[in-house]
């Protein structure tokens, strides 16, 4: 009797999760080399939006395949967020710019925002999470 109640909390403690997963389907690479960065904020993080990759909630990395990616984000709790995509395409961990600091590597962002002249604010690219899975779609953009 004992085995099946361990068993029962076992098994339900492990299914259930904390938060919601995000699921990031990016799409329109120019190339399969490098990797795909996506870096997500919260609204406690949005000042730091989108130029301070080291504070975001969720960092990940994974690698391209047939010009697409597939990124999750796991245990996001309710609130409001905005993501930004990196294609790393020299595999160098950051963003490249030019000398007058635009971006050399193509970029996307939540809500397939497209910047003019500025990165965008946080409110551009806010979405809420309020269920337990949410897809994002991006598609990959160059300035130039």
């Amino acid at each position: 009797m004992n085995r099946i109640i361990l068993l029962f909390i076992i098994f339900f403690s492990a299914s259930s999760s904390y938060g919601a997963e995000l699921i990031f389907n990016i799409e329109k690479f120019d190339t399969n080399e490098g990797q795909v960065l996506v870096f997500l904020y919260d609204k406690n993080s949005q000042k730091d939006f989108p130029k301070s990759p080291k504070k975001a909630v969720c960092t990940k990395q994974t690698k391209i395949e047939n010009l697409k990616a597939k990124v999750i984000c796991n245990n996001v709790i309710n609130g409001e967020y905005a993501a930004v995509v990196v294609h790393d395409s020299n595999g160098n961990g950051k963003m490249d710019h030019n000398f007058i600091g635009m971006p050399k590597e193509q970029f996307g962002f939540s809500n397939n925002f497209t910047p003019f002249l500025s990165p965008p604010k946080f409110k551009d690219c806010s979405f809420k999470v309020q269920e337990k899975l949410v897809n994002i779609n991006v598609k990959m953009q160059y300035i130039f």
